[in-house]
């Protein structure tokens, strides 16, 4: 009997991947190749051995297959639903914008500049083919047996103090920055994959407000970080990729997402050197919002001292902790 379909819809009895086609390391260099000509995977010859998604929990013996990040798998586990085919919200945004789907011939064509056999594609291809899968299986399932997401819990900010020791103007100016920041920092969705997506991006927005913060120089209203200031500090290099100067992926993302809230960050590099320069944008309505941001930033650095920076966006330190909140209990009256 084949293997069910992934959660997504591959047909994992078909995957060159699945455990019980790659037994021997023939099949698994076989698997390797498919990945790498296909979708331009590297694989070493013996990582192609996937339990498939549907198993309990099938990273426990080592393979690095399915994706272990997958947010597809996340959303259907924590729904209850056996194929995101069995859910009541199926086909929705996330699924179609990451699964393959009608248009996948012709988009590895297009990638790999040739034409794709009939055997080509249905022995090494169609397998992929998630989104007609699904909605073929859709067709054949009852009613009762559909599932309704469960709720999503939206990430908690702390709210503005009630009370504060701040001059009326400065309590203004520093609701203005603390609803910004809530914004920034507890965006929702619709879905529970979203939801997981921004949850793992939440962490780099705030380690990079935090940086700029912290380490950049206010200069017209504005906050300035350059590269030159802080060349040891790993917390301010790392938003930047070595190898061409420019804003790492995560980086890019955490700037998408603050513009979303209204918080502009621009990005100057010349072969030596970068910019990173913070501003409200025009939505934001907040006048010296960086010299406020900056200000907070302080506070929270001067009562709870300046987090150790231990990798990736990783941050300890109670200061960082309390920012992530944009918790503004220091100025608790």
């Amino acid at each position: 009997m084949s293997p069910p379909y992934s959660k997504c819809g591959f047909d994992c009895g078909r995957c060159p991947a699945f455990r019980a086609n790659s037994r021997t390391e023939e099949d698994r260099r076989r698997g390797a190749a498919v990945w790498e000509k296909y979708f331009g995977l590297h694989f070493k010859a013996g990582v192609p051995s996937c339990e498939g998604c549907q198993a309990e929990a099938p990273w426990k013996t080592g393979n690095l297959l399915p994706d272990r990040a997958c947010p597809i798998r996340a959303c259907a586990v924590h729904n209850g639903a056996a194929t995101c085919a069995h859910c009541s919200l199926f086909p929705c945004r996330e699924y179609v914008r990451r699964v393959p789907g009608p248009s996948l011939r012709h988009d590895r064509e297009m990638a790999a500049g040739t034409t794709i056999s009939d055997d080509e594609w249905n022995a090494h291809l169609e397998p992929y083919d998630g989104q007609t899968h699904l909605a073929a299986l859709r067709l054949t399932i009852q009613p009762s047996a559909i599932v309704s997401p469960k709720p999503i819990h939206k990430t908690a900010v702390a709210p503005f103090p009630s009370r504060t020791n701040l001059s009326p103007r400065r309590q203004d100016q520093m609701q203005r920055l603390h609803s910004i920041l809530s914004k920034a920092l507890s965006r929702s969705a619709d879905t529970y994959a979203e939801q997981v997506l921004l949850d793992r991006e939440r962490p780099y927005v705030a380690g990079l407000l935090w940086v700029i913060g912290l380490h950049g120089r206010l200069e017209d209203g504005r906050l300035v970080l350059r590269s030159g200031d802080h060349p040891d500090r790993k917390e301010c290099q790392r938003l930047i990729r070595k190898a061409d100067n420019s804003p790492t992926k995560t980086t890019q993302g955490a700037i998408t997402a603050l513009a979303e809230a209204g918080i502009t960050i621009g990005y100057q590099a010349s072969k030596t050197s970068w910019t990173l320069t913070l501003n409200a944008g025009a939505q934001a309505g907040s006048d010296g919002l960086p010299g406020r941001l900056k200000d907070y930033v302080d506070a929270l650095a001067g009562r709870y001292g300046i987090p150790e920076y231990v990798s990736g966006y990783n941050l300890r330190g109670r200061a960082f902790k309390v920012f992530s909140r944009a918790d503004m209990t220091v100025y608790q009256a």
